[in-house]
């Protein structure tokens, strides 16, 4: 639990610090390696829409240059939300006010989200962040609506 009113969660794998603030809908999430650059989320708390877009992230887990952590999170409206990796078991998703996130470690793949009746298909570039998210390429992905048969 963060400060007045503030859930947070710190995520084991990614590290993603995911912060919800309840008494005006906002949320902040940024990899912990990232927030010691960025500071703390001040006045860049970003309003929850219930919009569909889904954010993402990967890096090399600190002291181990082979392996790698993948995460995928966005704003929770209420449908149900999974998270299918290509090839693999499901990921498992945690929820914090009206947040969902997502993370695994492992070889890159594709990540397909489901929430309610729409589907989107996340291909991670390979991971070489850096710096602040800012400069981070986004991976390519596609929105569809899920297919009959599979709701």
């Amino acid at each position: 639990m963060g400060g007045a009113g503030i859930e947070q969660i710190l995520s084991p794998i990614s590290e993603l610090a995911v912060q919800w603030r309840s008494a005006d809908e906002h949320l902040w999430v940024v990899p912990r390696t990232w927030q010691r650059m960025v500071g703390e989320p001040g006045d860049r708390w970003q309003q929850w829409t219930g919009s569909d877009a889904v954010n993402t992230a990967c890096a090399p887990i600190t002291g181990s240059p082979t392996l790698t952590w993948w995460a995928v999170w966005g704003q929770h409206d209420g449908r149900p939300v999974d998270v299918d990796l290509a090839g693999t078991v499901p990921a498992h998703v945690r929820m914090i006010g009206k947040i969902w996130v997502a993370e695994w470690t492992g070889a890159r793949r594709q990540a397909h989200i489901r929430r309610g009746d729409r589907y989107t298909d996340i291909e991670f570039a390979p991971p070489t962040l850096a710096t602040a998210p800012t400069s981070a390429s986004p991976p390519r992905k596609s929105t569809r609506p899920v297919p009959a048969g599979h709701r």
